[in-house]
């Protein structure tokens, strides 16, 4: 059974996340992430468009079920704890 007050709370968290690990990852490792943005412009311009929105989708969704995970693990501890 989903626990929709966790659900809207990882994909919140997830879309932040998603948001902020740019931001940072262009504060601490500018050459890098410029070198990244590069590499995904140069792929949108190519027959492998996709592959920059398949990774993103796919680091979201990582990120989205692991926090899910992590609040039903700790849901399920407490309970456990509780009773």
């Amino acid at each position: 059974m989903i626990n929709k007050k966790q659900f809207m709370l990882s994909f919140l968290l997830s879309i932040i996340v998603c948001i902020l690990l740019p931001v940072f990852m262009f504060i601490n490792h500018y050459e890098d992430t410029i070198q990244t943005f590069d590499t995904i412009l140069v792929l949108l311009q190519t027959p492998y468009w996709f592959l920059p929105l398949f990774f993103g989708i796919m680091f979201f969704l990582l990120v989205f079920f692991g926090l899910y995970l992590i609040f039903r693990v700790v849901n399920f501890l407490i309970r456990i704890i509780t009773h």
